[in-house]
């Protein structure tokens, strides 16, 4: 059982494996080079409630895993499933600090949803792995950490868990994922066929929704894993490493440094600078333009969103106590409006009304909003059972117009 340490080292991880694929020369920034990033684009403070959710989350269930194994130990008895209370017994001994209580309620509140939680299999919590692909000694090797790992001699199954803080992905697509392919590889290596141990599992434990994604090993799976490896490494130990324009641009720490970034804005910033005047100049019948075309409009928006972030912030510090504030000729102000939501308990019934399973609905929805689940509710004609699961929330937000408009 791990508590905590500092991760293991290797030559490639699920997520760098990842972040290759998307864009080879931000790996490199990182990997290769060791250059620091630049400021974020992104607006940290904006994401730090659905971070903060996440990581309270894992550590509740790493520390009920910890315990579950000692408590087995001690006893030689499997452990009752952790109820609601006893999870949030564990999360109000955790330090907080400078964290909102309403950040600390919605993380309290995923915590109860999931109850009870049976951790009386779990043998390791973040438990730190090296893989060899190749055997041990040749490269590369993959290291990861594990959120917890459950071995039953009864079923004779292996089973990864991984806590994620969002919505659930589909199963097709978790399937070609790194990280399935690279921990499932890993467990049937560490934990190798035997009397006790006939099959492996990884599980993606979505906490928010409680939606759960299972995936078997099979030697397919291990040998894609294999190759993926190959294919990756050969690619890093190359001379390339080229700039991918796309989405994942929008939040990239080493905008300041990619040259293809730069460009990309400054081609903006001259005659097709508004997407209208890009898309009345572009070649619509070309599939490869709409293709380059949305992922650089995408990029663009989301560095113009994180941009407009981090101004509202250094805004609504320089409120007084929230006062309007008035600057050539603009006025800025704060508003309130109710936002209609559905707690995560509409799931079921969604589930039930519709005929769907629960991952299905959460994949058709996409989010709890009140305009997705109410369009399901209206094509599965259940908008009636949800009333009691609709709940509405006071939402600040900074306006900012002309003054005297």
């Amino acid at each position: 059982m791990s508590d905590n340490t500092r991760p293991p080292r290797g030559d490639l991880s699920p997520s760098s494996a990842k972040q290759f694929a998307e864009c080879p020369q931000r790996f490199w920034f990182r990997k290769r080079a060791r250059l620091k990033p630049g400021t974020d684009p992104s607006d940290a403070d904006d994401k730090r409630p659905y971070q903060f959710a996440g990581i309270h989350c894992h550590r509740v269930l790493e520390l009920a895993a910890i315990q579950a194994a000692n408590d087995r130990a001690a006893s030689g008895e499997l452990r009752a499933p952790f109820t609601a209370r006893e999870l949030l017994d564990i999360s109000e001994e955790l330090p907080i600090n400078n964290v909102d209580e309403s950040e600390l309620a919605d993380a309290r509140g995923v915590l109860s949803s999931i109850a009870p939680v049976d951790l009386s299999r779990a043998v390791a919590a973040e438990m730190q792995a090296i893989w060899h692909p190749y055997g041990e000694g040749n490269e590369p090797s993959v290291a990861m950490v594990m959120d917890r790992i459950d071995v039953d001699p009864r079923s004779g199954l292996v089973e990864v868990t991984d806590y994620k803080y969002g919505m659930a992905r589909d199963r097709s697509e978790l399937a070609s994922d790194p990280q399935t392919l690279y921990y499932l590889a890993a467990v049937h290596e560490a934990w190798p066929r035997s009397e006790e141990v006939r099959r492996w599992r990884i599980t993606y434990h979505y906490l928010a929704p409680n939606v759960k994604v299972t995936i078997d090993w099979t030697p397919l799976l291990d040998r894609l894993a294999r190759q993926h490896v190959k294919t990756i490494w050969r690619q890093v130990l190359g001379d390339e490493f080229p700039a991918h324009i796309g989405r994942h641009c929008g939040y990239c720490p080493y905008q300041n440094r990619c040259e293809e970034w730069t460009a990309h804005v400054d081609a903006l910033a001259k005659a097709e600078t508004l997407p209208g005047a890009k898309l009345a100049k572009g070649n619509w019948g070309d599939l490869a333009w709409l293709l380059e075309t949305r992922e650089g409009l995408k990029a663009t928006q989301k560095q113009c969103e994180g941009a407009v972030k981090r101004i509202d912030g250094v805004i609504k510090k320089r409120m007084d106590r929230g006062r309007p504030i008035k600057a050539g000729g603009f006025k800025a102000q704060m508003r309130l409006s109710k936002r209609a939501d559905f707690d995560v308990a509409a799931l079921p019934v969604l589930a039930r009304e519709s005929g769907l399973g629960i991952d299905e609905v959460v994949l058709e929805v996409g989010s709890l909003g009140a305009q997705k689940v109410k369009a399901f509710a209206e094509r599965h004609n259940c908008r009636e059972a949800l009333s009691p699961f609709e709940t509405r929330k006071a939402v600040k937000w900074l306006e900012v117009k002309r003054a005297g408009v």
